[in-house]
């Protein structure tokens, strides 16, 4: 995961969005900065692609779960192709989010990653604000924790009703928004495991906005499609 080598389902995934991202941007943009504006400030880290060339468009992407799944472990293998944890470790710098440069197909993006820290998963109001200013989302959840399964289940039936709605009153068009599920902790021992792969799958091709699914080691960096 943190070689930022992906797969050719993944990649033709993630350009999908980002063309539909680079022709209905515009009318969102002034909205979404506004309100991404406080949050950037405080939170928005930098990394460089050895590349050269333009950046074709910026991507905003969402990562949902429950405490203790490892979001911020996440967010470190992503941007720094690590896993430290203690004191001087960098995963307290990127806890919130953090931005990333990645390349497809010879061309680059620049993908801003928003931590929802669980404590706002309370409250329907801080998850429609975050969907608002989004492109996608990442829904982790630990595979040694069958609930926090169940959370990444309740938080995606969430989104859907979200989007629902959000297209009736929007004339019927309906919004594109990316969706990964995403099992972590795939390092971990046989007997330590709750959830299975299956599961995992199995989960992901019931949800209606359609997902992919892969499994991963934030500790290793391995991911399993």
């Amino acid at each position: 995961m943190g070689s930022m080598q992906w797969t050719d389902e993944e990649a033709n995934y993630l350009k999908a969005i980002f063309t539909w991202q680079e022709i209905h941007g515009d009318d969102r943009i002034s909205d979404r900065t506004s309100r991404l504006s406080q949050f950037e400030a405080q939170n928005r880290r930098s990394t460089n692609v050895k590349s050269e060339g333009k950046t074709e468009s910026d991507f905003r992407v969402l990562i949902v779960g429950t405490k203790g799944c490892g979001k911020t472990s996440v967010l470190t293998r992503f941007a720094l192709d690590a896993f430290e944890v203690g004191p001087g470790s960098p995963q307290g710098k990127l806890e919130g989010g953090c931005r990333q440069s990645i390349q497809i197909d010879g061309l680059n993006y620049n993908v801003d990653v928003l931590e929802l820290p669980s404590k706002h998963l309370t409250t329907n109001l801080m998850l429609e604000q975050a969907l608002a200013i989004t492109e996608g989302a990442v829904l982790l959840y630990d595979i040694t924790d069958q609930a926090s399964l169940e959370l990444a289940i309740r938080v995606q039936r969430f989104m859907s009703g979200s989007f629902r709605s959000s297209n009736s009153n929007n004339h019927g068009i309906s919004r594109q928004y990316g969706l990964l599920l995403v099992g972590n902790k795939s390092d971990v021992d046989d007997e330590e495991r709750v959830v299975a792969w299956a599961e995992g799958s199995k989960t992901a091709s019931t949800f209606d906005t359609g997902c992919p699914f892969l499994e991963i080691s934030a500790r290793t960096g391995d991911k399993y499609v």
